[in-house]
């Protein structure tokens, strides 16, 4: 889920204080470009999808763009040295 928000500062507050306690967030970033952040989101079903965007709402919003993942091609932790 890539999110841009209109305010920072009020963003990253509620996102460094509350992001850990999300349980479908499993990884996020504060990315360069058009988006300000990036999250991977693990849910079980559509329905979970939208209540988790209900959670973020809360917040000033510019845009929220979500891709879905069909099948897992590749993982790795392993970092290529």
């Amino acid at each position: 889920m890539l999110i841009k928000v209109d305010k920072i500062n009020l963003f990253d507050y509620k996102i460094y204080e509350e992001g850990s306690n999300i349980k479908p967030i499993v990884e996020f970033y504060r990315i360069s470009g058009e988006y300000d952040y990036l999250f991977k989101v693990v849910v079980a079903d559509m329905q979970a999808s939208d209540i988790f965007i209900k959670l973020v709402n809360g917040v000033d919003l510019s845009n929220i763009a979500s891709r879905l993942a069909f099948e897992q091609i590749k993982y790795t932790t392993a970092l290529p040295v």
